[in-house]
């Protein structure tokens, strides 16, 4: 989900939670999947609503709410009047906000998708955003949930596994609910843009929905046996945040699971998270 959406975030679970049953489904059973920034705003839902979560388990891969706050706090505010300024609204602050008042969203939106040079972060409000989200943790003020988390070996960059495990570490520590650890090494080279990618950001996906072999035709057993155990603990997970994945095996942290390591030809994997590679590489994060 994009930054300065977290109200209708909220908005949608609310949703969900009062129409569900028309549906078939059962309220007290809501999960909350997001990947990369979608993960990182499932984070900051968790944060926001520590009471009153409405859903029962979170699926966070490899995000982290600090992928949003990495920038300048005031990235947002140095970017307000360059948009003013295309726009045709510049002037003071008041006369800028009262001008683009007058343009509808769309119309803003459909300029910034298209300019880089303008970027918008979410706002430390200290209500859906917070400043010192490791004093949040060590008080308790979050969703008491289970959580699936985890990131990919080959991200490119350190930052998604790293920061993904400062959150779960903080969180350890503060909670008595299961917190599920996962590293994925599947290279599906057939599938992917560079052959040689490996196991890239977001290239689990079409395994955990079962579309790879929609991409370049039918892959390899290997691969449709990885997909198959991607899909049953998510699917374990959100009938049973707390006992449905132990009882597959997959032990909550300081345990891990590695998914699809084709170099030993083994799909799953049952670790101590200090074996995950980078675990222990991470800078400290004061945010």
């Amino acid at each position: 989900m994009p930054p300065g959406k977290l109200n209708n975030q909220r908005a949608a679970v609310e949703w969900v939670r009062d129409n569900i049953p028309s549906f078939g489904g059962n309220p007290k059973k809501i999960t909350l999947w997001g990947q990369s920034t979608g993960a990182a705003s499932i984070v900051l839902y968790d944060l926001a609503y520590p009471s009153d979560p409405i859903a029962h388990g979170f699926i966070e891969d490899y995000g982290s709410v600090y992928l949003l706050l990495c920038s300048d706090d005031n990235v947002s505010a140095k970017s307000f009047s360059p948009l003013a300024k295309a726009m045709n609204c510049s002037g003071a602050p008041d006369h800028e906000l009262s001008c683009l008042r007058n343009f509808a969203a769309p119309i803003i939106q459909s300029y910034l998708d298209v300019t880089e040079e303008i970027e918008f972060s979410p706002v430390k409000d200290n209500i859906t955003v917070f400043q010192n989200n490791k004093a949040r943790y060590a008080a308790k003020q979050y969703a008491q949930v289970p959580i699936i988390a985890g990131a990919n070996v080959h991200e490119e960059t350190d930052a998604f596994l790293c920061l993904s495990d400062q959150g779960i570490k903080y969180r350890a520590a503060a909670t008595s609910q299961p917190i599920f650890f996962y590293h994925y090494h599947g290279n599906s080279s057939n599938i992917a843009p560079i052959p040689s990618a490996g196991a890239y950001h977001s290239s689990e996906l079409p395994l955990i929905m079962g579309t790879f072999n929609d991409i370049n035709g039918l892959g390899p057993e290997f691969q449709t046996e990885i997909s198959r155990t991607l899909q049953d603990p998510w699917l374990a997970f959100t009938t049973d945040p707390t006992q449905g994945l132990v009882a597959s095996g997959w032990e909550p942290y300081p345990s891990a699971v590695i998914f699809g390591d084709t170099t030993k030809e083994q799909v799953f994997q049952s670790v101590q998270v200090s074996e995950v590679p980078g675990w222990n590489e991470c800078l400290p994060v004061d945010a």
